[in-house]
């Protein structure tokens, strides 16, 4: 594991997970193994949690059980993976916020309902402060990496920012954002509007 800020890291902890049966049924567990996190990821101390309709569909539509549940979280970063990318910016102490892929049948040990979780340090944010932790969960890192991934990915609609926007004559791309008034469709209006 990488850098520790927590002498004592638990092997064990509590977390909300799908049963075995019923198919989709969650249940609190007080066995789960505190992951180890990748060359790529930051274990976090998860201090709050957003409950997304995605929370629920996917382990009654999708059930992966045993599987961990949860998507948006926000916490404390106690364990960096090995050779992390000092260039991200992210390390051990920082108040960070983000969203794991819960009900993962390829990473089952993923979900951000329990005590730790790790996440990709380059989808993960620091909370600027005065931001409380339970506000910055609320914010919905699943949100913003959705949105951000479909108006910014070169396989999506690849829009670009551009920092020396100095001529007058430049004009911003049009974007329609159907559905603006969503919690989602709010969200690209303003990461659009950058």
């Amino acid at each position: 594991m990488g850098s520790l800020g927590v002498p004592n890291l638990p092997e064990r902890q509590r977390a909300i997970i799908q049963a075995q049966s019923p198919p989709g049924k969650l249940v609190l567990t007080y066995d789960r193994l505190v992951p180890k996190p990748a060359s790529d990821e930051v274990l976090v101390r998860v201090h709050a949690v957003a409950a997304n309709p995605s929370d629920w569909k996917m382990s009654t539509q999708f059930p992966c059980p045993g599987g961990g549940c949860g998507m948006d979280f926000s916490g404390v970063v106690v364990a960096t993976g090995p050779g992390l990318d000092p260039e991200i910016g992210i390390g051990v102490g920082d108040a960070v916020a983000g969203a794991v892929h819960g009900a993962n049948p390829i990473d089952p040990q993923a979900g951000s309902f329990a005590e730790y979780t790790c996440a990709f340090a380059d989808l993960t944010w620091k909370v600027p402060r005065p931001l409380s932790l339970t506000d910055a969960a609320a914010i919905g890192g699943c949100c913003v990496a959705t949105v951000g991934l479909a108006l910014f990915a070169e396989d999506a609609l690849g829009l670009r920012y551009e920092l020396n926007q100095s001529s007058e004559n430049s004009k911003p791309p049009f974007v329609l954002i159907y559905g603006g008034s969503t919690a989602s469709g709010t969200m690209a209006i303003q990461l659009a509007k950058l």
